[in-house]
C-alpha cells in the first residue's frame, strides 16, 4: 500500500479517541522541543503510556526512550528504581548561589548537600568529607552531628599533638558519658599554654584506679575533703631516674627533697605523736642508725639547746662525749643529786641513798649510797689504778703512801684529839 498523507487529523471532543490497531506510529519531524508550544510532537493534555517493560539502560528505557534532554516543569513521581547509568553524569538541585544538593563525575569527585542553597553543610570528596554546620554540642542529642549509633574508626595512625590527631582530631572539648578506654598512652595540656593538663571531678568514690600486672586494681587515689588521699594494698613507691624528689607546699616552698642517698628536710619537721620512749623500740620517732646535728649554735638554758632540746627526760644506753662544758641545772644552788652515779633502785628523784655529785647551797656534795661506802680516789700507772686517798663512810680518812697506807682517826689521849694509825707493820710518821 502507498503511503496516505494528511496534512492534519482532528479528532472531536468527546468522541472515540483515535486507536492505532497495529503497528508503530513515527514522527520524523526533527523540531526541538524550546518550550512547551513547539516541538515534534505538542501534546496540550496528559499523556499515558500503559506498557509495563522495564527500563535497562539510558538507551533502553521499556516505555520511553529519550536521546535527548526533557524538562519537565512539574512534580515528578517515580515509582521505583532512579539510574543515572553514565560516569559523566551528574545530579543537581538548584540552589541560590550554591546547588542544594550536587553530584559531579567520577573524576571530579564531589557531591555536596546545601539545604539553604548558600552555604555547603555537607561536602565530600574521595579524601575528605565536612560538615560545615557551627552547632554547639550541648547534650548527646544535640550538635553538628549526632550519631544515635557508634562510631568505629578504622584508622591507625598516631596522634603527634593536639592538632594532629592521626585519626581523630576535635579543635574544642569533647564528653563522655560512661567510660573511655585507651589502649595507648594518654597525652594531656598543651605545652607553655598555662591551663591545667588534667582535672578530676569528685564523683563521691575512687577517682582514680590503677590496676597491677594481674589486672587486679590495688591502688587508687581520691580527695577526702580537701585532702589528698593514695591507697594501696601494698607499698607506695616514688621514684626518679635522676634528680630529686621534692614535696613542696603552697607557695612552692621545698618542704622535703629526697636525694639518691639521703632525705633532706628543708623545713622545720614537727612530729605530733605523743608515744613515750619506754624502750628502744617505741617512741614517736625511733632510728635504727645514727644521728648527726651539724649546727653549731650553743645552749644557753634548759629550754634553749641550740642544735638539741628535750623538755623530758632522756636515756643514753653506751659511752657520751661532749665537746665542751656540761651544765646540770645550773641555776640550782641547793641539790645534792645532781648528777647520780649509782642508786640501787633506779631512782634519781632519792636524795640521800645514792652515790653522785651535787650542791648544797653553792657547795660541791660528794656522796655515797651506805654509811660503809666510801670516797676513794686512784691514780693509774696505764696497767692498773692504785688507790692513794680515801675517806670512808665513818668520816675516816686513809692515806696511802708508796708502800703504806694511814688512817687518820678522831680521838685519842681525849675526843678531841687526832690519830693517825698505820696499816703497815713496818710504816712510821716523820715529824721532819
Amino acid at each position: 500500500m502507498s503511503d496516505i498523507r494528511l496534512k492534519k487529523i482532528t479528532v472531536e471532543p468527546l468522541q472515540s479517541p483515535l486507536i492505532i490497531q497495529r503497528g508503530d506510529v513515527n514522527i520524523t519531524s526533527t523540531t526541538a522541543s524550546t518550550s512547551v508550544l513547539n516541538g515534534a510532537l505538542v501534546v496540550n493534555g496528559g499523556t499515558s503510556i500503559n506498557t509495563t517493560y522495564d527500563a535497562s539502560s539510558s538507551t533502553s528505557g521499556g516505555a520511553l526512550t529519550i536521546a535527548g534532554g526533557a524538562g519537565i516543569m512539574k512534580n515528578v513521581f517515580i515509582g521505583k528504581d532512579l539510574y543515572l547509568d553514565s560516569s559523566n553524569g551528574i545530579i543537581q538541585v538548584g540552589g541560590l548561589s550554591e546547588n542544594r544538593l550536587f553530584l559531579d563525575t567520577v573524576s571530579n569527585k564531589n557531591f555536596y548537600i546545601s539545604p539553604d542553597g548558600v552555604n555547603k553543610s555537607f561536602d565530600l570528596t574521595d579524601v575528605n568529607l565536612k560538615i560545615n554546620i557551627t552547632t554547639v554540642s550541648t547534650s548527646s542529642t544535640g550538635g553538628a552531628l549526632t550519631v544515635v549509633g557508634g562510631v568505629g574508626i578504622k584508622c591507625t595512625e598516631n596522634v603527634t599533638d593536639g592538632s594532629n590527631g592521626g585519626a581523630l582530631t576535635v579543635a574544642g572539648g569533647v564528653a563522655i558519658g560512661r567510660d573511655l578506654n585507651v589502649s595507648g598512652q594518654v597525652f594531656l595540656g598543651s605545652p607553655n599554654s598555662s591551663n591545667n593538663g588534667l582535672t578530676i571531678r569528685y564523683t563521691g568514690t575512687d577517682q582514680i584506679l590503677l590496676s597491677n600486672s594481674s589486672q587486679l586494681i590495688p591502688a587508687s587515689i581520691n580527695m577526702s575533703g580537701n585532702n589528698l588521699v593514695v591507697g594501696n594494698n601494698s607499698d607506695i613507691e616514688f621514684r626518679t631516674s635522676s634528680g630529686n624528689i621534692k614535696f613542696s607546699n603552697e607557695s612552692s616552698l621545698t618542704m622535703i627533697s629526697i636525694h639518691s642517698n639521703n632525705t633532706e628536710f628543708i623545713q622545720p619537721v614537727y612530729i605530733s605523736n605523743t608515744t613515750n620512749s619506754l624502750n628502744k623500740s617505741t617512741g614517736s620517732f625511733i632510728i635504727n642508725g645514727g644521728q648527726t646535728i651539724t649546727t653549731t649554735v650553743e645552749s644557753t638554758s634548759v629550754t634553749s639547746g641550740g642544735s638539741f632540746t628535750t623538755l623530758g627526760g632522756m636515756a643514753i644506753g653506751k659511752r657520751t662525749f661532749t665537746g665542751d662544758s656540761v651544765g646540770i641545772e645550773i641555776v640550782n644552788t641547793d641539790k645534792r643529786n645532781k648528777l647520780v652515779l649509782y642508786q640501787e633502785a633506779l631512782d634519781l628523784s632519792e636524795t640521800n641513798r645514792f652515790t653522785g655529785l651535787g650542791n648544797t647551797v653553792g657547795s660541791l656534795t660528794y656522796q655515797v649510797t651506805n654509811y660503809t661506802d666510801s670516797h676513794i680516789f686512784y691514780s693509774g700507772d696505764g696497767s692498773s689504778s692504785n688507790e692513794v686517798f680515801r675517806i670512808k663512810g665513818n668520816k675516816d680518812v686513809v692515806f696511802i703512801g708508796k708502800n703504806q697506807s694511814y688512817t687518820v682517826l678522831g680521838g685519842g689521849v681525849n675526843s678531841n684529839a687526832l690519830s693517825y694509825q698505820s696499816n703497815n707493820s713496818d710504816s712510821s710518821i716523820d715529824d721532819e
